[in-house]
């Protein structure tokens, strides 16, 4: 943000005759483009997160087995956090 404000100044300060309302457009004009590409890696972010949660659950529902055995071991663990298989 320190850069712009020091491009906007240089630019002010190398052609004072342009007036405010050409200094005031580029400064709009690069803080929606700096919203925009803030914008697009939080997009990029959240594309990636759910990619990764997508294949994950495609990864433990295509093997009925596996799935099988996590849902029996969190079972046994929740019984045993029960007490049903205590001495």
């Amino acid at each position: 943000m320190v850069r712009f404000w020091l491009w906007i100044w240089q630019f002010a300060y190398v052609d004072g005759r342009k007036s405010h309302e050409v200094v005031v457009s580029h400064r709009t004009t690069w803080f929606c483009t700096y919203l925009r590409n803030c914008k697009m890696k939080w997009a990029n972010r959240i594309q990636k997160i759910v990619e990764g949660v997508r294949n994950t659950k495609n990864w433990l529902l295509g093997r009925q087995g596996l799935a099988m055995a996590v849902i029996m071991l969190l079972l046994a663990v929740f019984m045993h956090w029960l007490g049903y298989f205590s001495h």
